[in-house]
């Protein structure tokens, strides 16, 4: 008897050869469905649509942990397809006077997404390394409401709703 399973990934060499099937699961067919990974996060978040897939390790906590029974019936498997930092992507306004992470304790931090594991890691490296407390600092989600991560984990319980400055 053979399965079909749809399986929800970012473009990332590691689950390459599942999609092209040089590497055939036996008795499961799959459907591999390729996106960014905010929109990949987002859609199984919001809707639950993929049997197999790839989510952030800070999201898969915070779903587990609030799932009410109806959605993110998940198991998670410790595989960690991106073995990389976002550091490349820090950006600071020339004229702030920062010029080194030590300088951002009080600053306004933008983040996609509070509850993103990158910001996870972030805000850890900021307290580790410089005693900079999360709360020293104005965090903004930069992504609305509908496309907030944290909004789609917030959804489901009451009263707790998602905003835009976090702080």
């Amino acid at each position: 008897m053979t399965i079909r399973l749809t399986m929800g990934f970012s473009d990332n060499p590691r689950v390459q050869p599942l999609k092209d099937g040089a590497v055939k699961p036996q008795g499961i067919e799959l459907d591999c469905v390729t996106l960014d990974p905010s929109e990949l996060f987002l859609r199984n978040l919001f809707y639950d649509e993929f049997d197999v897939f790839e989510m952030s390790i800070s999201e898969t906590l915070l779903a587990l942990e609030r799932s009410d029974g109806t959605k993110w019936d998940w198991s998670a498997l410790p595989v960690f397809l991106s073995r990389g930092h976002h550091w490349p992507y820090l950006y600071v306004n020339a004229g702030s006077g920062i010029a080194g992470l030590a300088d951002l304790r009080g600053k306004r931090i933008g983040v996609p997404d509070y509850d993103m594991t990158a910001a996870l890691w972030f805000r850890i490296t900021l307290k580790d390394l410089y005693g900079i407390e999360a709360g020293d600092n104005v965090w903004f989600n930069g992504r609305t409401k509908e496309l907030s991560h944290g909004g789609a984990l917030t959804s489901t319980r009451k009263g707790r709703g998602a905003s835009n400055t976090i702080g």
